[in-house]
């Protein structure tokens, strides 16, 4: 009688203690924030540099290179190009890249976005964006000139994205 007096006390107390977490819950609730900050992004450029031979002998008048390169934007942007001559060239040299250069930046459809001379810079929505950045030189007034012997960088270009500004 006395085992079972004792297994039934430790029963109820099981019981007891069981109920009572049971009946004792709780619940939190946690706020979860997240940051995504403003970004744009040139990357994955095919190349660092371009270069090219202007060789009227074979028959060409435009030479040209190009860079593919893309935009990794999540707001909307400027798309901005600029061709600066180097200062230290000859002004024999420096005439005829001015005269005969182009700069573009075009979709991969060839759709022109941007051009160093006429068109400096474009709106573009955000997103991932691909592009080809084309500079040429078109020769066809120069084929009968005698043109300046040179080897050696003409400039620089300079590709801008920028957060557009609202007023």
């Amino acid at each position: 009688m006395k085992l079972y007096k004792i297994i039934t006390a430790l029963f109820f107390l099981i019981l007891g203690i069981t109920i009572s977490y049971a009946q004792v819950s709780d619940s939190q609730t946690i706020s979860v924030y997240l940051s995504v900050p403003e970004f744009i992004k040139i990357t994955n450029l095919s190349k660092d540099q371009m270069s090219f031979e202007i060789n009227l002998s074979e028959g060409y008048i435009i030479f040209q290179d190009s860079i593919l390169f893309d935009v990794y934007a999540n707001i909307d942007y400027l798309l901005v190009l600029e061709f600066k001559l180097k200062n230290d060239l000859n002004e024999e040299i420096k005439m005829l890249v001015e005269e005969t250069y182009g700069s573009y930046i075009t979709d991969l459809s060839n759709q022109l976005i941007v051009s160093a001379k006429e068109r400096l810079f474009a709106e573009r929505n955000k997103g991932i964006e691909k592009y080809k950045l084309i500079f040429e030189m078109d020769m066809s007034e120069f084929v009968s000139s005698k043109l300046p012997q040179f080897e050696g960088q003409i400039g620089n270009i300079e590709i801008i994205v920028s957060k557009i500004e609202t007023l």
